[in-house]
């Protein structure tokens, strides 16, 4: 979908991260917004809950990033690459954790994107966004 080294130079870009430094009070609240629907204050910690694949599309759907900004599945696939990398990442941990210190995974881990993860799917988005409307170069988007 994207080349790899043209979205780590984009998600670290200065332009990126202004972004998200002015907008991380926002971003927290819409994330908590679709947090699995838990109740929070304003002394909630984005940290403290996670987002399911339901409520991903259902944000999608709100804000209208497919299929105006991406196409639905684009938009899918982006969220089934976050969990992947993250099962990847658990399943070598797994493999590292010394006998009968076992780590136990639920679907809370493996099926639902925490906080970061959720920023990390905006700048995927706003990469491929940026890719179609010509701002990146040498990207593929197959």
């Amino acid at each position: 979908m994207q080349s790899n080294k043209e979205y780590t130079q984009f998600a670290v870009s200065p332009e990126a991260q202004k972004v998200f430094e002015t907008n991380s009070d926002f971003i927290a609240e819409v994330y908590l917004k679709y947090a699995k629907d838990q109740k929070y204050t304003k002394k909630t910690k984005p940290e403290e809950f996670n987002v399911s694949f339901e409520a991903y599309k259902r944000f999608g759907r709100d804000l209208k990033l497919y299929p105006t900004v991406v196409s639905f599945d684009e938009y899918n696939y982006i969220f089934k690459m976050i969990l992947k990398e993250k099962n990847d990442q658990l399943r070598e941990l797994q493999k590292k954790t010394a006998p009968g210190e076992e780590t136990k995974l639920t679907d809370k881990d493996t099926l639902n994107i925490t906080f970061a993860e959720f920023k990390d799917v905006l700048l995927r988005i706003a990469c491929l966004a940026k890719y179609k409307l010509g701002g990146l170069s040498g990207m593929s988007n197959e």
